[in-house]
Protein backbone atom coordinates (compact mmCIF):
# COMPACT_ATOMS: atom_id res chain seq x y z
CA UNK A 1 0.00 0.00 0.00
CA UNK A 2 1.76 3.13 -1.14
CA UNK A 3 -1.17 5.65 -1.79
CA UNK A 4 0.82 8.81 -3.44
CA UNK A 5 4.10 11.02 -3.34
CA UNK A 6 6.00 9.90 -6.35
CA UNK A 7 9.23 9.63 -5.57
CA UNK A 8 8.28 7.49 -2.40
CA UNK A 9 6.37 5.12 -4.48
CA UNK A 10 9.30 4.81 -6.72
CA UNK A 11 11.35 4.04 -3.50
CA UNK A 12 9.62 1.56 -2.96
CA UNK A 13 9.61 -0.83 -5.59
CA UNK A 14 13.25 -2.57 -4.44
CA UNK A 15 10.56 -3.69 -1.81
CA UNK A 16 8.75 -5.50 -4.13
CA UNK A 17 11.72 -7.34 -6.17
CA UNK A 18 13.30 -7.78 -3.26
CA UNK A 19 9.72 -9.78 -2.14
CA UNK A 20 8.77 -11.32 -5.47
CA UNK A 21 12.62 -12.83 -6.09
CA UNK A 22 12.76 -14.25 -1.92
CA UNK A 23 8.78 -15.67 -2.19
CA UNK A 24 7.83 -16.12 -6.05
CA UNK A 25 4.52 -18.11 -5.48
CA UNK A 26 3.06 -14.89 -3.76
CA UNK A 27 0.88 -12.63 -5.77
CA UNK A 28 1.46 -9.48 -5.17
CA UNK A 29 -1.06 -6.54 -5.46
CA UNK A 30 -0.53 -2.53 -5.13
CA UNK A 31 -2.57 -0.29 -3.89
CA UNK A 32 -1.91 3.39 -4.94
CA UNK A 33 -3.89 6.60 -5.90
CA UNK A 34 -4.78 6.69 -9.45
CA UNK A 35 -2.24 9.40 -10.39
CA UNK A 36 0.68 7.31 -9.64
CA UNK A 37 -0.12 4.14 -10.89
CA UNK A 38 2.29 4.21 -13.70
CA UNK A 39 5.10 3.47 -11.06
CA UNK A 40 3.95 0.11 -10.44
CA UNK A 41 2.49 -0.13 -13.85
CA UNK A 42 4.63 -2.87 -15.74
CA UNK A 43 6.71 -3.73 -12.67
CA UNK A 44 7.69 -7.15 -12.97
CA UNK A 45 7.18 -8.08 -9.32
CA UNK A 46 3.68 -7.04 -9.68
CA UNK A 47 0.68 -8.93 -10.64
CA UNK A 48 -2.09 -6.75 -9.96
CA UNK A 49 -2.52 -2.82 -9.50
CA UNK A 50 -5.35 -1.79 -7.36
CA UNK A 51 -6.04 1.95 -8.07
CA UNK A 52 -8.00 4.33 -5.78
CA UNK A 53 -9.64 7.08 -7.53
CA UNK A 54 -11.06 10.52 -6.55
CA UNK A 55 -14.76 10.61 -6.12
CA UNK A 56 -16.84 14.16 -6.94
CA UNK A 57 -16.02 15.73 -3.67
CA UNK A 58 -15.24 15.17 0.18
CA UNK A 59 -18.80 12.30 0.20
CA UNK A 60 -17.60 11.29 -3.76
CA UNK A 61 -13.98 10.51 -2.16
CA UNK A 62 -15.18 8.89 0.64
CA UNK A 63 -17.82 6.30 -0.79
CA UNK A 64 -14.76 5.52 -3.39
CA UNK A 65 -12.62 4.54 0.05
CA UNK A 66 -15.28 2.38 1.32
CA UNK A 67 -15.42 0.61 -1.74
CA UNK A 68 -11.48 -0.22 -1.66
CA UNK A 69 -12.06 -1.20 1.97
CA UNK A 70 -14.68 -3.73 0.88
CA UNK A 71 -12.85 -4.60 -2.04
CA UNK A 72 -10.37 -5.64 -0.16
CA UNK A 73 -11.66 -7.12 2.65
CA UNK A 74 -13.51 -9.58 0.04
CA UNK A 75 -9.77 -10.58 -1.38
CA UNK A 76 -8.88 -11.63 2.35
CA UNK A 77 -5.38 -10.80 1.44
CA UNK A 78 -3.27 -12.35 3.58
CA UNK A 79 -0.60 -9.55 4.21
CA UNK A 80 -0.87 -5.88 4.08
CA UNK A 81 2.55 -3.89 4.12
CA UNK A 82 1.49 -0.53 4.89
CA UNK A 83 4.27 2.08 3.10
CA UNK A 84 2.10 5.14 3.08
CA UNK A 85 1.08 5.45 7.19
CA UNK A 86 -1.27 8.15 7.08
CA UNK A 87 -4.90 8.28 7.87
CA UNK A 88 -6.52 7.04 4.72
CA UNK A 89 -4.12 3.98 4.82
CA UNK A 90 -4.89 3.39 8.59
CA UNK A 91 -8.43 3.47 7.28
CA UNK A 92 -7.75 0.41 4.23
CA UNK A 93 -5.68 -1.06 6.51
CA UNK A 94 -8.60 -1.71 9.31
CA UNK A 95 -10.86 -2.56 6.63
CA UNK A 96 -8.78 -5.08 4.52
CA UNK A 97 -9.25 -7.44 7.65
CA UNK A 98 -5.92 -9.24 6.26
CA UNK A 99 -4.51 -11.64 9.66
CA UNK A 100 -1.01 -10.11 9.29
CA UNK A 101 -0.27 -6.26 8.93
CA UNK A 102 2.88 -4.38 8.79
CA UNK A 103 3.85 -0.52 9.06
CA UNK A 104 6.13 1.53 11.28
CA UNK A 105 5.45 3.04 15.01
CA UNK A 106 4.98 6.66 14.03
CA UNK A 107 2.57 5.77 11.76
CA UNK A 108 -1.52 6.65 12.79
CA UNK A 109 -2.86 3.98 14.62
CA UNK A 110 0.33 1.60 14.97
CA UNK A 111 -2.04 -0.43 17.23
CA UNK A 112 -3.51 -1.76 14.08
CA UNK A 113 -0.55 -3.56 12.86
CA UNK A 114 0.69 -7.35 13.77
CA UNK A 115 4.60 -6.42 12.76
CA UNK A 116 6.13 -2.94 13.50
CA UNK A 117 9.63 -2.17 12.32
CA UNK A 118 10.71 -0.05 15.22
CA UNK A 119 14.52 -0.12 14.59
CA UNK A 120 14.83 -0.50 10.63
CA UNK A 121 18.73 0.51 11.30
CA UNK A 122 19.50 -2.42 13.04
CA UNK A 123 18.75 -4.50 9.76
CA UNK A 124 22.13 -2.89 8.41
CA UNK A 125 24.28 -2.31 11.06
CA UNK A 126 22.96 0.22 12.75
CA UNK A 127 23.92 3.25 9.58
CA UNK A 128 22.02 6.01 8.63
CA UNK A 129 19.59 4.50 6.03
CA UNK A 130 18.54 5.54 2.77
CA UNK A 131 14.94 5.49 2.28
CA UNK A 132 14.92 2.28 -0.05
CA UNK A 133 16.68 0.74 2.44
CA UNK A 134 14.23 2.44 5.06
CA UNK A 135 11.43 0.98 3.48
CA UNK A 136 12.96 -2.76 3.21
CA UNK A 137 13.57 -3.22 6.89
CA UNK A 138 9.64 -3.56 6.63
CA UNK A 139 10.60 -6.61 4.99
CA UNK A 140 13.37 -7.56 7.38
CA UNK A 141 11.37 -7.76 10.43
CA UNK A 142 8.95 -9.77 8.93
CA UNK A 143 12.15 -12.55 8.62
CA UNK A 144 13.02 -12.00 4.92
CA UNK A 145 16.58 -11.91 4.80
CA UNK A 146 18.16 -8.15 3.18
CA UNK A 147 18.74 -9.10 -0.38
CA UNK A 148 22.58 -8.51 -1.25
CA UNK A 149 22.84 -6.84 -3.39
CA UNK A 150 19.45 -4.47 -2.81
CA UNK A 151 17.33 -3.90 -5.95
CA UNK A 152 17.42 -0.92 -7.74
CA UNK A 153 14.28 1.27 -7.85
CA UNK A 154 12.48 0.62 -11.56
CA UNK A 155 9.69 2.10 -13.49
CA UNK A 156 8.34 0.76 -16.51
CA UNK A 157 8.71 2.80 -20.12
CA UNK A 158 5.65 1.27 -22.06
CA UNK A 159 5.71 0.84 -26.15
CA UNK A 160 2.93 3.52 -26.62
CA UNK A 161 4.33 6.20 -23.96
CA UNK A 162 7.66 5.85 -25.28
CA UNK A 163 6.00 6.42 -28.75
CA UNK A 164 4.33 9.19 -28.15
CA UNK A 165 7.59 11.04 -26.69
CA UNK A 166 9.73 10.27 -29.72
CA UNK A 167 6.83 11.73 -31.91
CA UNK A 168 6.62 15.13 -29.51
CA UNK A 169 10.73 14.99 -29.13
CA UNK A 170 10.19 15.18 -33.43
CA UNK A 171 7.94 18.18 -33.46
CA UNK A 172 10.67 19.90 -31.41
CA UNK A 173 13.44 19.10 -33.10
CA UNK A 174 14.83 17.05 -30.45
CA UNK A 175 16.65 13.61 -31.27
CA UNK A 176 17.06 10.60 -28.23
CA UNK A 177 20.37 11.01 -26.75
CA UNK A 178 20.66 14.75 -27.78
CA UNK A 179 19.19 16.66 -24.76
CA UNK A 180 19.52 17.60 -21.62
CA UNK A 181 16.05 17.58 -19.38
CA UNK A 182 15.77 20.20 -16.94
CA UNK A 183 13.58 19.87 -14.33
CA UNK A 184 13.50 23.05 -12.12
CA UNK A 185 10.39 22.54 -9.88
CA UNK A 186 10.28 21.50 -6.52
CA UNK A 187 7.67 20.69 -4.11
CA UNK A 188 9.21 22.99 -1.47
CA UNK A 189 10.91 26.34 -1.43
CA UNK A 190 13.87 25.30 0.62
CA UNK A 191 14.35 22.78 -2.23
CA UNK A 192 13.77 25.17 -5.60
CA UNK A 193 17.11 26.33 -6.73
CA UNK A 194 15.82 29.85 -8.27
CA UNK A 195 14.72 29.84 -12.12
CA UNK A 196 17.59 32.83 -12.99
CA UNK A 197 19.78 30.56 -11.37
CA UNK A 198 19.04 27.42 -13.72
CA UNK A 199 19.32 29.86 -16.54
CA UNK A 200 23.00 30.93 -15.33
CA UNK A 201 23.59 27.22 -15.30
CA UNK A 202 21.92 26.59 -18.63
CA UNK A 203 23.35 29.75 -20.96
CA UNK A 204 26.95 28.04 -20.47
CA UNK A 205 26.06 24.68 -20.91
CA UNK A 206 24.81 25.41 -23.96
CA UNK A 207 27.80 26.90 -24.81
CA UNK A 208 30.21 24.29 -23.51
CA UNK A 209 27.70 21.35 -25.28
CA UNK A 210 26.59 22.88 -28.44
CA UNK A 211 25.83 19.33 -29.59
CA UNK A 212 23.07 19.04 -27.04
CA UNK A 213 19.89 20.75 -27.11
CA UNK A 214 17.93 21.79 -23.36
CA UNK A 215 14.45 20.90 -23.06
CA UNK A 216 12.45 21.46 -20.07
CA UNK A 217 10.00 19.68 -17.81
CA UNK A 218 7.51 20.36 -15.19
CA UNK A 219 3.64 19.65 -13.79
CA UNK A 220 0.74 21.34 -15.16
CA UNK A 221 0.54 23.95 -12.00
CA UNK A 222 4.64 24.69 -12.76
CA UNK A 223 4.58 25.66 -16.15
CA UNK A 224 5.22 29.37 -14.81
CA UNK A 225 8.50 28.17 -13.52
CA UNK A 226 9.85 27.36 -17.22
CA UNK A 227 8.75 30.55 -18.49
CA UNK A 228 10.69 32.14 -15.89
CA UNK A 229 14.01 30.27 -16.91
CA UNK A 230 13.49 31.17 -20.17
CA UNK A 231 12.49 34.62 -19.60
CA UNK A 232 16.01 35.03 -17.29
CA UNK A 233 18.38 32.79 -20.37
CA UNK A 234 16.46 34.85 -23.08
CA UNK A 235 16.11 31.69 -25.22
CA UNK A 236 12.57 29.81 -25.82
CA UNK A 237 13.41 26.40 -24.69
CA UNK A 238 11.23 23.04 -25.43
CA UNK A 239 8.99 22.70 -22.78
CA UNK A 240 6.53 19.55 -21.78
CA UNK A 241 3.92 20.56 -18.74
CA UNK A 242 1.58 17.49 -19.74
CA UNK A 243 3.27 14.69 -19.05
CA UNK A 244 1.68 11.27 -17.66
CA UNK A 245 4.30 9.72 -15.42
CA UNK A 246 4.72 7.05 -18.16
CA UNK A 247 5.37 9.61 -20.57
CA UNK A 248 7.55 11.82 -17.80
CA UNK A 249 9.72 8.43 -17.53
CA UNK A 250 9.89 8.20 -21.31
CA UNK A 251 11.20 11.29 -21.72
CA UNK A 252 13.76 11.15 -18.99
CA UNK A 253 15.03 7.73 -20.78
CA UNK A 254 15.56 9.77 -23.89
CA UNK A 255 17.84 12.42 -22.66
CA UNK A 256 21.68 12.37 -22.30
CA UNK A 257 21.16 13.44 -18.90
CA UNK A 258 18.89 14.71 -16.18
CA UNK A 259 18.84 18.13 -13.85
CA UNK A 260 16.56 19.08 -11.22
CA UNK A 261 15.63 19.88 -7.96
CA UNK A 262 15.04 17.26 -5.23
CA UNK A 263 11.65 15.53 -6.35
CA UNK A 264 9.84 12.87 -7.64
CA UNK A 265 11.00 12.88 -11.18
CA UNK A 266 15.13 12.79 -9.92
CA UNK A 267 13.99 9.34 -8.98
CA UNK A 268 11.92 8.01 -11.79
CA UNK A 269 15.90 9.23 -13.86
CA UNK A 270 17.47 6.87 -11.31
CA UNK A 271 14.87 3.98 -11.84
CA UNK A 272 15.72 4.47 -15.62
CA UNK A 273 19.32 4.17 -14.99
CA UNK A 274 19.65 8.15 -16.30
CA UNK A 275 22.33 9.84 -15.49
CA UNK A 276 20.78 12.51 -12.31
CA UNK A 277 22.48 15.70 -10.75
CA UNK A 278 20.31 17.31 -8.35
CA UNK A 279 20.73 20.59 -6.72
CA UNK A 280 19.96 19.85 -3.56
CA UNK A 281 19.11 22.01 -0.87
CA UNK A 282 17.39 21.02 2.64
CA UNK A 283 16.31 17.39 2.50
CA UNK A 284 18.63 14.18 3.96
CA UNK A 285 20.58 13.69 1.42
CA UNK A 286 21.71 10.20 3.01
CA UNK A 287 18.30 9.04 2.48
CA UNK A 288 16.95 11.06 -0.59
CA UNK A 289 20.08 10.55 -2.92
CA UNK A 290 19.45 8.94 -6.30
CA UNK A 291 19.83 5.27 -5.49
CA UNK A 292 20.91 2.97 -8.17
CA UNK A 293 22.04 5.23 -11.20
CA UNK A 294 25.22 7.36 -11.88
CA UNK A 295 24.30 10.73 -10.10
CA UNK A 296 26.10 14.01 -8.64
CA UNK A 297 24.46 16.24 -5.87
CA UNK A 298 25.52 19.73 -5.44
CA UNK A 299 24.76 20.53 -1.85
CA UNK A 300 25.87 23.43 0.33
CA UNK A 301 27.45 22.27 3.99
CA UNK A 302 24.87 24.37 6.17
CA UNK A 303 25.01 22.73 9.86
CA UNK A 304 21.20 23.03 10.30
CA UNK A 305 20.97 20.85 7.06
CA UNK A 306 19.14 18.48 7.19
CA UNK A 307 15.60 19.57 7.75
CA UNK A 308 11.94 19.12 7.38
CA UNK A 309 11.97 21.87 4.73
CA UNK A 310 8.72 23.52 5.01
CA UNK A 311 10.48 26.96 6.25
CA UNK A 312 14.06 28.19 6.87
CA UNK A 313 14.44 28.38 10.42
CA UNK A 314 17.78 29.61 10.20
CA UNK A 315 18.05 32.26 8.23
CA UNK A 316 15.33 34.63 6.78
CA UNK A 317 15.88 33.19 3.55
CA UNK A 318 16.94 29.43 2.61
CA UNK A 319 20.74 29.60 1.94
CA UNK A 320 21.30 25.52 1.40
CA UNK A 321 19.60 26.07 -1.54
CA UNK A 322 19.73 29.77 -2.99
CA UNK A 323 23.22 30.22 -2.51
CA UNK A 324 24.65 27.48 -5.14
CA UNK A 325 26.04 29.60 -7.73
CA UNK A 326 25.56 28.05 -11.23
CA UNK A 327 29.18 27.63 -11.77
CA UNK A 328 29.07 24.46 -9.09
CA UNK A 329 26.49 22.88 -10.92
CA UNK A 330 28.32 23.05 -14.06
CA UNK A 331 30.99 21.76 -12.87
CA UNK A 332 29.08 18.38 -11.56
CA UNK A 333 27.49 18.70 -14.40
CA UNK A 334 30.73 18.47 -16.95
CA UNK A 335 32.09 15.67 -14.48
CA UNK A 336 28.68 13.66 -14.75
CA UNK A 337 29.16 13.83 -18.18
CA UNK A 338 32.61 12.28 -18.03
CA UNK A 339 31.15 9.60 -16.79
CA UNK A 340 29.75 6.14 -18.23
CA UNK A 341 26.05 4.97 -17.27
CA UNK A 342 25.40 1.00 -17.80
CA UNK A 343 21.99 1.01 -18.68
Amino acid sequence: MRLRSLGDSVLMTPSLQALKSAHPHLRLAVLVEAPFRDVFAGHPAVDELLVLERGRGTLGTLRRRLAMGRELRRRRFGLVLNYHGGSTSAFLVRLAGAPWRAGYPHYRNPRLYTHLAADPSRHFGGRPLHTVEYQLALLAELGLPVPDPVPHPHVSVPTDAAARIRARLADAGLAPGGYVLVHPTATLATKQWPPESFAAFIAPLRRQHPALRVALSAGPHEAPVLEAVCAALGADLPRFTDLSVAELAALIADAAAFVGCDSGPAHIAAAVRQKVLVVWGSSNAVAWRPWGTTARIVQLPFPCNPCPGYTCAAFPRPRCILDIQPDLVLESFNELMRTRTER
